[in-house]
């Protein structure tokens, strides 16, 4: 099977851990050339070992929340290869948790600029480049968070990000660019130097919660696989959701907060499905995907599809059905055949019902079989 990203150039940004990483290193194994960014120069060691590898990956400094470093990353991206095909845009993360009374308008202000203006920026910046080359695709990293606890300014970010991606989905379908969003739920790992991410207040969106796991992080590649997917914002199947919880200390002088998986109900998270094992712990399940014909195919034939069925019948036989052939098709016929009354009668019949069963028996086999089979 041939790859599917090869010869594609990719800019991954917040791509120095966690998610961005992943990613980076599943597409360099599917054939990306890779523009790996990131404010932290960890960045600089991710590119060398996808080099080692034998990947194409050029390493990008940039403080992405400012519009001159997201312009600068892409000039930098089209100026190595020539192209910009995909853009994953991973910049984000909460830097505090708590209720939104405890926000300072600063904090907020650092919410914002962290986890949204990363994503509009580099939007901004790519789409001259995708619109002169008539195609592209941008992935950007949401959250679950949209509709979660002690995180508003964060949640208000990612919905921007969400509101965005639509938007931009429609303006730009012309020019053969799909724009889609991907919702990871909370994710766990350490980073490689929590200090220097801390301080910095930029870092890569979530974290890899099992490096033995892929398919995580291939969900962020989802969007990638449908030519026809644009303007969707999709949760990330078999990522744990969290709640963080307000905690008072015994002193009552500060507050602080704590993170609890409850086993002792089921954990609230809107976009992501979870269940509980045998061994009472927390186990993640794929969401579902229904298709409807298959349903329907499968379906049993029940009392209410008997009564769909009578109803149906009594408005084709008293409804129009009678007024058009009794009424203007059958006189024209008995005048022309010399047909008398007892005959032509017989005639309407034989064709109302005729064509009831026919509807009803052709009909469903077509549906089951095809046209081609049932004729």
């Amino acid at each position: 099977m041939t790859p599917r990203f090869t010869a594609k150039v990719m800019v991954v940004t917040g791509a120095a851990q966690g998610i961005g990483k992943r990613v980076a290193e599943l597409a360099a194994a599917e054939g990306a050339r890779l523009v790996l960014v990131d404010i932290a120069d960890y960045v600089q060691g991710v590119a060398a070992e996808l080099r080692d590898q034998g990947a194409e990956a050029l390493a990008v400094q940039a403080n992405l929340e400012t519009w001159e470093g997201a312009e600068m990353v892409m000039a930098r991206a089209h100026e190595q290869y020539g192209r910009i095909d995909i853009l994953i845009n991973n910049v984000g993360g909460t830097i505090w948790a708590q209720p939104f009374e405890h926000y300072q308008p600063e904090q907020i202000q650092k919410e914002i600029q962290r986890s949204l203006f990363p994503t509009l920026w580099c939007c901004r910046a790519v789409l001259p480049y995708m619109v002169e080359q008539k195609g592209g695709a941008i992935v950007n990293v949401s959250s679950v968070a949209t509709r979660g606890l002690m995180r508003v300014p964060y949640g208000a970010a990612k919905a921007g990000v969400n509101g965005m991606t639509v938007n931009l989905a429609f303006e730009y379908a012309e020019h053969n660019i799909r724009v889609n969003a991907t919702a990871p739920g909370g994710t766990e790992a350490p980073p490689a130097d929590p200090a220097q991410y801390r301080s910095a207040g930029r870092a890569g969106e979530g974290l890899v919660p099992d490096p033995d796991r892929p398919d995580q992080c291939q969900q962020l590649h989802a969007p990638l696989r449908h030519p026809g997917r644009t303007g969707r914002a999709d949760p990330v199947p078999g990522v744990r959701c969290r709640q963080l919880h307000h905690r008072h200390h015994p002193s009552g002088s500060g507050r602080g907060l704590r993170v609890r998986q409850y086993r002792d109900r089921p954990l609230v998270c809107p976009l992501v499905n979870t269940t509980e094992d045998n061994n009472n712990t927390r186990s993640n399940r794929p969401m579902r995907n229904i298709d409807v014909n298959d349903v329907i195919d499968n379906a049993s034939f029940n009392g209410f599809h008997w009564k769909v069925l009578f109803w149906c019948t009594l408005i084709i036989i008293f409804d129009g059905y009678d007024l058009v052939i009794y009424g203007v098709v059958l006189p024209l016929l008995m005048e022309q055949w010399n047909l008398n009354p007892y005959v032509a009668g017989l005639l309407g019949s034989s064709a109302l019902f005729g064509m009831m069963f026919g509807a009803m028996g052709f009909g469903m086999l077509s549906d089951k079989w095809g046209r081609k089979k049932s004729f």
